[in-house]
């Protein structure tokens, strides 16, 4: 029988991924603001930021990420 995954285990490590999402999308918009020429590292910002954003809602939704090493909670 599969183990069951503890809930705020789970919520703990979706909002991480959250918060680095948060992060980077802060990044991309303030560097947007201060310098329009620089797409590649603004796009960087934005990929990686919605990237981590839906990491955390497969987190969240207890699902695994792949490449990710298996987690026992």
């Amino acid at each position: 029988m599969a183990k069951k995954k503890s809930a705020s285990a789970v919520d703990e490590h979706a909002v991480s991924f959250l918060g680095m999402a948060r992060s980077y999308k802060k990044a991309a918009d303030l560097l947007f603001e201060n310098d329009k020429t620089l797409f590649s590292p603004m796009y960087f910002l934005y990929a990686h930021a919605s990237e981590l954003a839906l990491k955390a809602f497969l987190r969240a939704q207890g699902l695994s990420i792949a490449g990710e090493p298996k987690r026992n909670f």
